[in-house]
């Protein structure tokens, strides 16, 4: 009589669970997406040394929205390490590139929580092929 009465909360269950795993995927999940890479040296003017654990921060963004926030496609951040030019390798997925939106780049130079560089004027990632040279000023001018 006890073995019957565990039998069926456990049949429930197991009914229940059956329930819950909806239909199989019919096709299987796809590779990795070809992910493309956008390259350049970020420089400044100033002939300074920039202190360890300075970050810069390189993003790839869609603004192509007026009156919006930029949306980030996608974004690397290192530590930057000895005297400028600091050359980076940006990777994205090309199949979240539209033909008719525009792109740019944005770069910040970072102390701590502190803003020390940045570009000030839209740099399109798509204009040339190869390596992109940009140059940063300092925050604040």
């Amino acid at each position: 009589m006890m073995k019957r009465i565990l039998m069926v909360p456990l049949l429930a269950v197991g009914v229940v669970l059956t329930g819950c795993g909806g239909e199989a995927p019919t096709e299987p999940p796809s590779a990795a997406a070809e992910m493309a890479t956008l390259t350049g040296q970020v420089s400044y003017r100033e002939r300074i040394l920039l202190k360890p654990g300075t970050m810069m921060t390189v993003t790839l963004e869609d603004i192509s929205k007026m009156d919006v926030a930029a949306e980030p496609v996608s974004s690397l951040s290192f530590e930057v390490q000895g005297p400028p030019p600091f050359p980076f390798a940006l990777q994205y997925d090309p199949t979240r590139i539209q033909e008719r939106h525009r792109y740019g780049l944005r770069v910040r130079i970072e102390e701590g929580s502190a803003l020390k560089f940045i570009n000030d004027s839209h740099i399109d990632p798509f204009a040339n092929e190869g390596e992109m040279a940009i140059q940063v000023r300092a925050a604040g001018q």
